[in-house]
């Protein structure tokens, strides 16, 4: 034991710089592993950053998405085809995105203010295609609690799918419910008959009755 410490103190500067060497070694190794550590922690949070904002971006195309409806527009307009559309859209706007209307469109059934829906159909007609006594004789809007005169009224059994959407209450899903109950079971035989279509109730019958023919 005597030997021993006679040695360290024989080699003290020796030991004192074995020491340090191990002290710096051990904070070098310390402060490497701290630095990888945050590191690893600042690349999962930015890459939490990123997914935050991708699932953002994702949801608010899809909110863009929702917010338009498509229609279908034919007949004497420029460019015909389906179009994408902001809700809350009017028939003009459908109509602009055609091309607008040829020369020989027939003007006067058309209303131009008229508020589209998702998937509807419309039809422009030409001068002398249809009779002026077919059409509607207020641009399109029907008055419910107003009776109308034979030339006014609809056809359920032979009216197409725009005309049926003349209707009060009538939109693009029961304007073709109309047309597939009587391609699957014929004409009406009656205006009540009108109510065996999937969709049309007392209600809906009340309020269109008086705009109808067969």
């Amino acid at each position: 034991m005597e030997n021993l410490m006679m040695w360290v103190k024989e080699r003290k500067e020796v030991v004192l710089a074995l020491l340090l060497v191990l002290v710096g070694g051990l904070f070098f190794m310390g402060r490497n592993s701290g630095n990888s550590h945050q590191w690893i922690l600042e690349e999962e949070s930015s890459s939490l950053e990123l997914s935050a904002k991708d699932e953002s971006l994702i949801e608010e195309s899809v909110e863009m998405a929702a917010t338009d409806l498509y229609v279908d527009i034919q007949g004497a307009v420029k460019a015909p085809g389906v179009y994408q559309l902001p809700t809350g859209s009017r028939l003009l706007d459908a109509v602009a995105a055609a091309g607008g209307l040829l020369p020989e469109a027939y003007k006067k059934h058309l209303n131009k203010a008229a508020l589209l829906e998702d998937q509807m159909f419309i039809y422009v007609y030409q001068e002398g295609e249809v009779p002026d006594q077919a059409l509607p004789v207020d641009g399109g809007l029907e008055n419910p609690g107003a009776s109308a005169s034979s030339s006014d009224l609809i056809n359920i059994n032979s009216a197409d799918l725009m005309r049926l959407q003349e209707l009060p209450g009538i939109g693009p899903a029961k304007a073709q419910a109309i047309v597939s109950h009587r391609e699957e079971y014929g004409s009406f035989a009656s205006l009540e008959a009108i109510m065996d279509v999937s969709g049309i109730g007392k209600k809906t019958f009340e309020s269109l009755k008086d705009s109808i023919t067969y």
